[in-house]
């Protein structure tokens, strides 16, 4: 199948490719058609091959809120992770739970309005049996048999096909703006949907041919894979559209200036029917914990959420950003400064992960979620840390050691703690202490043995954790904060002022559609994106 697919691209010679979900790039073509399927296969060809790669799969947001407004929510939420079950495999995993963990997480970053009790998979199991009338079976082996047995029970049937019919819609508009730009498109499907459109299909190709220019030549091809619409009402009647916006404010984890009260305020105040917010952070079981643990935008996303209000991110289309950009950069240039960029304005909440790892995927996830490009191994972080030696040094961080093991001579009652900028620091009673440790650097690697001695004085008996030694002969230990000023000297300000623009440019065309269906619109966003908001408005109304 996969010498097929191969062999269909390079024939056709696409203009752009459409695939089924977002997915990361594997470095090998062996290993996309092994762990992304055809999917990730048709990804890993387009890359190689520099051409333009997008979903078009939906968000998850719209199919969410639409099903809710048919079906009741945990029913929605059992059906849909049931059917996800099948169609993806958990091979990989050990555990089902780690799969389920995954997936939440996925969905969430993709626009699902999760409760905080749904992350554990505990629930799950339960509502599975509730509407399954069996136990969950967490085993690769068993989801084919379950899935024989959902298939049998109407309401998984009547939630799935609906599902399905979003995910057509989609399918149907991503390939009309496709054809709008390019003349040869190759779109990647499930059987299922190439079945359901095969009548459509004709029509839209033939509509597109209206806009083809000159003598070029018009084709689409249709590759199928291996493995009634439910439309947001549009307001009644003719009435006035409000749009608040609100920006960004990440220090909101500490809170010092009351900044979750303002914000509580503003949507009790305005009352809104539609949020958008930039990101979709998580939602954690308190607005407390999800201020500190996801900002602003986790605290919007929370307060809409338990107020049954439709919230969305209008940062969607990574894919439309970075291919843009590489008209004018390179990849491993847009690569470091959009993810350095990330990490520098998500830096606040970098102590509540435990290691860099964490919170590198807490980084990445949401470009992944929507269509950046990244190779598999530009999601590991020694690969962006070394991305970084082109600026002079070599990168490496040290949350990542062992347990130091304290010498039986030390005096009693130290304790070591990690600092908000990620460094280390001994407190206890004055005196010396030696501590062995192994020392590891981010993501693989070899680790090393390290001693170290540290001497605590009055009048204030703590002191910062200088480690010695090197992880690697290019690479010493160095604080989360040294990570900051390097990033910040080392980031391309005016690959930033184009995806500015860019992103800018999307927030304006999400804020024009979404005023076509809703009435309140409650925006949180960056200050920049705001300004040339009200400026673009005041342009608008001269």
């Amino acid at each position: 199948m996969f010498t097929q697919l191969d062999n269909e691209i390079s024939g056709f010679k696409p203009d752009i490719i459409l695939v089924e979900r977002n997915l990361p790039v594997e470095s090998t073509k062996e290993d996309a058609a092994l762990k992304s399927g055809d999917a990730g296969f048709c990804r890993f060809i387009g890359l190689e091959n520099n051409i333009p790669v997008k979903s078009w799969d939906p968000s998850w947001n719209r199919p969410y809120h639409c099903l809710i407004n048919e079906y009741p929510e945990e029913a929605v939420f059992t059906m849909v992770l049931s059917f996800l079950n099948f169609a993806y495999t958990p091979a990989d995993y050990l555990r089902y739970e780690d799969f389920y963990i995954q997936q939440i997480a996925s969905l969430e970053t993709a626009g699902w309005n999760f409760r905080p009790e749904a992350r554990q998979a505990a629930y799950f199991y339960r509502k599975y049996k509730t509407y399954f009338g069996s136990s969950f079976n967490g085993t690769p082996e068993g989801f084919l048999e379950q899935y024989n047995r959902q298939r049998l029970v109407p309401l998984y049937q009547q939630i799935v096909h609906s599902l399905q019919v979003q995910r057509d819609i989609s399918f149907i508009k991503s390939l009309r703006e496709a054809l709008r730009e390019h003349d040869r498109v190759f779109i990647q499907a499930g059987s299922t949907h190439l079945s359901s459109l095969k009548n459509i299909l004709p029509l839209v190709l033939e509509k597109a041919a209206e806009y083809t220019k000159g003598d070029k030549p018009f084709a689409a091809r249709l590759v199928q894979a291996d493995s009634s619409s439910c439309l947001l009402a549009m307001p009644a009647g003719a009435k006035e559209k409000y749009v608040k916006i609100v920006a960004a404010a990440y220090g909101i984890r500490s809170d010092k200036n009351g900044i979750s009260r303002y914000i509580r305020k503003q949507i009790t105040g305005f009352k809104p029917d539609l949020i958008l917010t930039q990101g979709l952070a998580p939602v954690y079981a308190t607005p407390a914990i999800t201020a500190r643990k996801s900002g602003d935008a986790g605290l919007i996303r929370y307060l809409g959420t338990m107020g049954h209000i439709r919230v969305n991110s209008w940062e969607a289309g990574w894919d439309d950003v970075y291919y843009k950009l590489s008209e004018k950069y390179s990849p491993d240039d847009i690569y470091l400064s959009l993810l350095g960029w990330a990490i520098l304005r998500e830096s606040e909440s970098f102590s509540a992960h435990q290691t860099f790892e964490d919170f590198f995927e807490h980084i990445y996830t949401p470009f992944v979620t929507y269509g950046y490009p990244f190779r598999a191994d530009q999601l590991n972080t020694d690969t962006f840390l070394r991305s970084l030696k082109k600026y002079g040094k070599g990168i490496a961080l040290y949350p990542t050691f062992a347990s130091p093991v304290a010498d039986p001579e030390n005096p009693g009652g130290a304790t070591m703690f990690m600092e908000p900028d990620g460094s280390y620091r001994l407190k206890g009673k004055p005196g010396k202490y030696r501590y062995t440790m192994q020392l590891c650097p981010p993501g693989s690697g070899p680790c090393n043995t390290t001693s170290m001695e540290i001497t605590l004085a009055d009048p204030d008996p703590s002191a910062l954790v200088e480690i010695t030694g090197k992880i690697e002969s290019d690479a010493a230990p160095v604080s989360f904060a040294y990570l900051k000023k390097v990033l910040q000297s080392s980031i391309r300000q005016d690959i930033l002022a184009d995806m500015h623009a860019i992103r800018t440019a999307l927030l304006l065309k999400v804020l024009g559609e979404y005023r076509q269906e809703y009435d309140r619109i409650f925006v949180q966003a960056d200050a920049g994106y705001l300004q040339e908001i009200v400026r673009k408005s005041r342009e608008h109304q001269q």
